[in-house]
């Protein structure tokens, strides 16, 4: 067992392909010398990752293992010291996920899958509705401009500070400013609303064609996440 000197490590030790049998008949011993740490361990049936587990007492833990319904299908086992006990959830989740080992029968929770699934979902369809729009293929949406605009919300003083706006247009990232005045700076360039400053860059592409500027800026929401101008409440 070979012990790192670098701190700032998760992993502390670590013990691999250790015997089913060494264990059952040097109990005292390895138990002895894993101690009662923390960490994660994996069960393998002979070289196929059988099971992952989490424990706050690794020798335990594996001992209990000897004896509950995984103790006829497992041979070896290693196992993972960390330097803190609030890391074996996020560790053992993670390779769970990967691994996806037959005797783990529940995924453990990580992160928030669905909303990143749910915007990344968005963001390609939009994208592939703009590409269809571009090559002439798709679908103009009409909308009353003077309704619309009536349900923008003021864009000055609508935030204390000035706050990034971004969109990724034609595989490149663009940016910009919304200024505490409700201008957009684009490129030392100051635009009164959205869409002009939005037109600046797709005119550079397309010089006949015109976007809406709220659709086109994205801007971060309460959560952090990248979201249209347009979703602003």
């Amino acid at each position: 067992m070979k012990k790192s000197s670098n701190r700032s490590m998760i992993l502390t030790q670590k013990l691999e392909g250790i015997s089913k049998k060494i264990f059952e008949r040097y109990k005292k011993k390895v138990i002895q010398y894993i101690g009662n740490k923390p960490g994660v361990y994996a069960l393998y049936d002979e070289k196929e990752l059988y099971y992952v587990g989490r424990a706050s007492d690794l020798a335990k833990r594996v001992n209990h293992h000897l004896k509950d319904r995984h103790s006829a299908l497992w041979t070896h086992f290693s196992v993972y010291f960390t330097k803190k006990v609030q890391y074996v959830n996020d560790i053992e989740a993670v390779i769970i996920s990967i691994a996806q080992p037959k005797g783990n029968k529940v995924n453990p929770r990580l992160g928030k899958e669905k909303k990143l699934k749910d915007i990344l979902r968005k963001a390609i369809k939009e994208s592939h509705q703009e590409e269809l729009r571009e090559l002439g293929l798709g679908r103009k949406k009409r909308v009353d401009s003077k309704k619309k605009n009536n349900n923008r919300p003021n864009l000055k003083n609508y935030f204390e500070k000035r706050t990034p706006l971004r969109k990724i247009y034609k595989g490149k990232t663009y940016r910009a400013t919304l200024l505490k005045s409700g201008k957009i700076k684009y490129k030392k360039k100051l635009y009164n609303t959205p869409s002009p400053a939005a037109n600046a860059i797709v005119h550079k592409h397309s010089p006949n064609t015109a976007v809406n500027g709220w659709h086109f800026w994205f801007i971060k929401d309460s959560e952090n996440n990248w979201v249209k101008l347009s979703d602003l409440d």
